[in-house]
C-alpha cells in the first residue's frame, strides 16, 4: 500500500485530525508532515488541513549519498529529451547548496534529459507551496522531490497534490455576499469541519447557522448533498446569492470535479429562514437519511476594542445558553447522528478561555470525538499566533450512535 506525507497547514492536530477522518489512519512523521497509507485515490482539493501531499518513493540511511539517488529517481521517471520543472525540497537538517543543485542538473542533461530547477528562496532549503503550484510542480512530467528525515531513515518523496491558492482566494474574498457582522468562516476551515463529519455520500450535511453559506458552498464543491438555516432573512439572501455565483465559477467547478460525487445544483436540498434554537428549526428539513450537523455558530459580539475578562465571561455566559439550547433540540431528532460545530475561545495573556459545553453535552446525551491528538483534552484550535479570538470545533456524536 502506498505511503503519503500529508504538510501540515495550520495545525498538526488539525491535519492529523482530518487526515484520520478521511482515510481513518495516520500518524505523526514530523512536526511539518503526517503520515497515512490508503488505495484510496487522493484529492488534495477535498482537504482542507494540508497544503501539499507527497508520495513516498524511496527509504534509505543518512550515510547514502541522497542527491545520487534522486538523480536515479528522476532517471527513471522521465524520458530521454524531456523538458520539464524540477526542484528538490529539504527537510532535513543537512544543508543543501545551489552548487550541488545545479551539478545535479549537470548530471541530468548528461543523462539526456532537459531540467528546469526550479530554485528555493535564497535562505530556504525547501519550496513554499506556491512556488510549486505556479510552477506546476505536481503535474507530469514536473517533479518536486522532498527529502525528509524520521527517526534514522532518509525518505525521498514526489508532490502529487498541491492546493490551489488562486481558488482558495476565489471563494474567500471574491464571494459577491459578504458580511464581517456573521463572521467569515474561511474555505479550508468549513472543509476541515465537513471531513470531521465522516459523511457518507447519501448523508445530508445540514448548517442551522448557514451565514453566508460556506459551508453550504464546501459540501456542494464535494458532491455532498446540503440544506442551510438562519434567523436573518437578509444573511439568507446573500447566501444564496453566493450559491448561484460559485456554480457560475467554470474553472472552480473543474478543480472540484468528482465523477462518484459530482458537483450539482440539486445538491443544495434547501436553504431557509429559521431560528436554530426552537423546536419548529428543523421542520422544514425534508430528509429522512442521516443527517451531519456542520456549522459555524455566533461567534459573538464584535468589540470595538479588546475586552476585559468580566466582558468575555459574560459573553461567554450569553452564547453557551444559545449554543445548550440548540444542542438540547438537535438530540430529539433521531437522524442527526454527528454534530460539528465551530465556537469561539479567547485569547488571553495567561490563560485560554472557551465555552463550557463538553461536559454539559454530555448530560445531553453527547460524546465528545477525540482523534487520538495525544493532548489531555485533545481540543482542535484553529487560529494565528497572538490571535485574540480563535475558533475551537467540537466534534459530537450521539451517544447512541456505534462508530
Amino acid at each position: 500500500m502506498p505511503i503519503y506525507l500529508a504538510q501540515v497547514g495550520k495545525s498538526l492536530d488539525l491535519t492529523l485530525a482530518e487526515i484520520r477522518a478521511v482515510y481513518k489512519n495516520a500518524e505523526v512523521f514530523s512536526n511539518e508532515f503526517v503520515r497515512f497509507q490508503t488505495d484510496l485515490t487522493i484529492s488534495i482539493n477535498q482537504l482542507g488541513s494540508t497544503p501539499r501531499i507527497v508520495e513516498v518513493v524511496k527509504a534509505t540511511n543518512p550515510s547514502q549519498n541522497i542527491l545520487s539517488i534522486a538523480k536515479q529517481i528522476i532517471t527513471d521517471s522521465l524520458r530521454t529529451n524531456q523538458k520539464f520543472n524540477l526542484a528538490i525540497s529539504n527537510y532535513t537538517n543537512s544543508q543543501i547548496n545551489s552548487a550541488q543543485l545545479l551539478r545535479l542538473k549537470k548530471q541530468l542533461k548528461q543523462a539526456g534529459l532537459k531540467p528546469r530547477l526550479v530554485l528555493p528562496s535564497s535562505d530556504k532549503q525547501a519550496l513554499t507551496s506556491v512556488q510549486t503550484f505556479h510552477n506546476q510542480l505536481d503535474q507530469s512530467p514536473n517533479l518536486e522531490l522532498l527529502i525528509l528525515k524520521s527517526n534514522r531513515e532518509i525518505f525521498l518523496a514526489k508532490t502529487i497534490g498541491i492546493q490551489n491558492p488562486d481558488q482558495y482566494s476565489l471563494r474567500d474574498y471574491h464571494k459577491p455576499g459578504r458580511d464581517s457582522k456573521v463572521g467569515m468562516l474561511p474555505p479550508k476551515l468549513a472543509q476541515i469541519m465537513i471531513n470531521l463529519a465522516e459523511p457518507q455520500p447519501e448523508d445530508l450535511i445540514y448548517d442551522p447557522f448557514c451565514g453566508t453559506g460556506t459551508i453550504n458552498i464546501e459540501a456542494s464543491l464535494l458532491g455532498l448533498h446540503n440544506a442551510g438555516s438562519d434567523n436573518s432573512e437578509s444573511i439568507l439572501k446573500k447566501a444564496k446569492q453566493n450559491l448561484t455565483w460559485v456554480f457560475e465559477q467554470k474553472s472552480l467547478l473543474r478543480l472540484q470535479s468528482n465523477p462518484a460525487n459530482p458537483v450539482t445544483k440539486s445538491l443544495i436540498e434547501n436553504l431557509y429562514l429559521a431560528d436554530a434554537t426552537t423546536e419548529q428549526s428543523l421542520d422544514q428539513l425534508n430528509f429522512e437519511g442521516q443527517i451531519k450537523l456542520v456549522s459555524e455558530g455566533y461567534l459573538g459580539e464584535n468589540f470595538e476594542s479588546r475586552p476585559n475578562l468580566e466582558q468575555i465571561l459574560t459573553q461567554k455566559s450569553k452564547l453557551e445558553s444559545i449554543y445548550l439550547q440548540a444542542l438540547a433540540i438537535w438530540t430529539k431528532d433521531s437522524r442527526i447522528s454527528r454534530i460539528v460545530i465551530c465556537t469561539p475561545s479567547w485569547q488571553l495573556e495567561d490563560q485560554m478561555v472557551s465555552l463550557n459545553l463538553i461536559d454539559q453535552s454530555k448530560d445531553l446525551g453527547y460524546n465528545l470525538l477525540k482523534f487520538g491528538l495525544g493532548q489531555p483534552d485533545d481540543r482542535l484550535i484553529y487560529g494565528r499566533p497572538g490571535q485574540f479570538v480563535k475558533r475551537e470545533l467540537l466534534v459530537l456524536e450521539k451517544s447512541n450512535v456505534k462508530n
